[in-house]
């Protein structure tokens, strides 16, 4: 290699070293860049640092910060003595501090500005400090609700606790536990709220508890009641006195003491129709049980509980009972009602169903006495019924058994489509002492005279020795009133009356 190479080698080698000298690396950054914000601090430090790590010759000139964030924060930057340095590992440090965290939107951000010029030009760097609330692990204090509060009646309160579980290192006080509730129309569905102590400590690091009860008002609107537990908690850090409202929801449903196990056990949908199906209830009752020989008709009406006229006349009635008992208890049980009304509920539609009821079987006596048979009814009044519901004296025999026993007996009803009974009879044997009159009345048999001119002629015939009576033989003592399941034949049709 000669000489001038040398030189030249030598001389590019020189420059790249100069270059490589030369380069500077400049950064700004934030120390914590992100901050959890525990609920007792008001403000918060950071510090902010602009190297330059560089190994060039250029100094940083008259270096200064400034913030601007949107989040509400107060900011304010101490003046830094720091200067950098033209070579090694020179910085500028700035402490700042971060205030009115109660005022600001966390999580929120603040943003910096590092202005500076290096060589005759000036330069900025940006960085950020990011604020956001602790984890839920890291809470200060926290605040859960536990109970069962899902079936509270005025008999039966809800109970639980309210448990407060202080992660700080100082003693927190609990001054006081209020439950909120938002009435509807005016009207407090839960009634007396306690907190059994009302005050307690917990201490650091620590849990501890205080009982709830929940007591039904007198009145209530069943269903989720919404509440709200404001626990006011207080204690001392760093010589500071801190306050805070920890907020709890919890839903509380109420309802009234043994209405559920009513409504279940009737299976009657809702309170609100409660009156009109018990009125309906009570005369279906009292009409299976046979009150006032009600339960004589062969085909009662039948008012099931599938049926859309069941319903027209539940809803009716319930809205017009309704009405008549706001006005006479000015309660308005559409909206809240108690046991007590559940009680006054019960026994007036049970009371007037039963009146109801009386006053259509009062009014009806003289119908049934004239028209429906009875068991105890004699052969004319049998006759004379049949006639009156246009059954002839030609009438079916069926045959059917009772007690394992077969037996024959005359239809003195018409079978309509489920009809579940049938009264039937025995024939009549009319017995006749003067030739005559029997002759007569033979004539009237054989034309097939109606039953109401049978009847008649034997009621007239009466005065004169004429007799009547039952044949019972293979047949039933009176007139009986026959399941019509238990028919096992159906036989045709002769005369009901005989006559020697």
């Amino acid at each position: 290699m000669t000489l001038a190479t040398r030189l030249a080698v030598a001389l590019i080698v020189v420059v790249l070293r100069a270059a490589a000298g030369s380069a500077q690396t400049l950064a700004l950054e934030a120390q914590p860049a992100t901050i959890e914000v525990p609920p007792w601090k008001q403000d918060v430090e950071a510090r902010l640092v602009l190297r330059n790590t560089g190994t060039g010759s250029e100094a940083l000139v008259e270096p200064k910060l400034s913030a601007f964030t949107n989040d509400g924060f107060a900011v304010d930057i101490e003046p830094s003595t720091t200067s950098a340095r033209p070579q090694g590992q020179g910085s500028v440090v700035w402490t700042v501090h971060i205030k009115d965290i109660d005022k600001a939107r966390v999580p929120g951000a603040v943003q910096f500005e590092a202005a500076f010029a290096i060589g005759g030009k000036p330069q900025r760097l940006y960085t950020s400090v990011k604020l956001q609330a602790p984890t839920a692990a890291d809470k200060a204090i926290e605040v859960t609700v536990q109970g069962a509060f899902d079936a509270i009646t005025e008999s039966r309160p809800g109970v639980g606790y309210v448990l407060v579980t202080n992660n700080l290192d100082v003693p927190v006080e609990i001054k006081s536990v209020d439950i909120k509730q938002i009435p509807v129309r005016k009207v407090k569905s839960l009634d007396a709220l306690r907190v059994e102590p009302g005050h307690f400590s917990v201490p650091a690091r620590s849990s501890a508890n205080a009982e709830i009860t929940l007591e039904a008002a007198g009145r209530v609107t069943p269903g989720k009641q919404p509440l709200v537990f404001d626990v006011l908690a207080g204690w001392t850090q760093g010589g500071h006195a801190y306050e805070r409202h920890l907020m709890v929801p919890k839903d509380a449903t109420v309802g009234v003491f043994f209405e559920s196990e009513v409504l279940k056990a009737l299976g009657v949908p809702s309170f609100l129709l409660l009156p009109g199906c018990l009125f309906i209830f009570t005369m279906q009752l009292l009409l299976t049980l046979g009150l006032y020989g009600m339960n004589r008709h062969s085909k009662p009406p039948e008012l099931p509980v599938t049926s859309p006229g069941f319903w027209i006349i539940a809803v009716t009635y319930s809205g017009v009972f309704a009405v008549i008992y706001t006005w006479a208890t000015h309660v308005d049980y559409l909206t809240h009602y108690g046991s007590r009304d559940l009680l006054n509920v019960w026994l007036l539609s049970i009371a007037i169903g039963f009146v109801v009821y009386s006053l259509i079987s009062f009014g009806t006596a003289r119908s049934r006495r004239l028209r429906v048979p009875s068991s105890r009814d004699d052969q004319i009044d049998t006759l004379l019924k049949m006639g009156r519901r246009g059954v002839g004296i030609h009438a079916n025999r069926v045959k059917f058994k009772i007690k394992e026993v077969e037996l024959t007996a005359f239809l003195i009803e018409t079978i309509e489509d489920g009809q579940p009974k049938v009264w039937v009879a025995p024939p009549i044997l009319a017995t006749w002492s003067d030739p005559g009159a029997q002759a007569t009345f033979v004539k009237l048999v054989d034309d097939r005279a109606t039953a109401t001119v049978i009847g008649e002629t034997l009621q007239a015939g009466k005065a004169g020795g004429a007799t009547t009576e039952w044949v019972r033989t293979a047949s039933v003592q009176n007139p009986y009133h026959l399941d019509v399941s238990s028919i096992s034949e159906y036989q045709a049709a002769d005369q009901i009356v005989k006559t020697v």
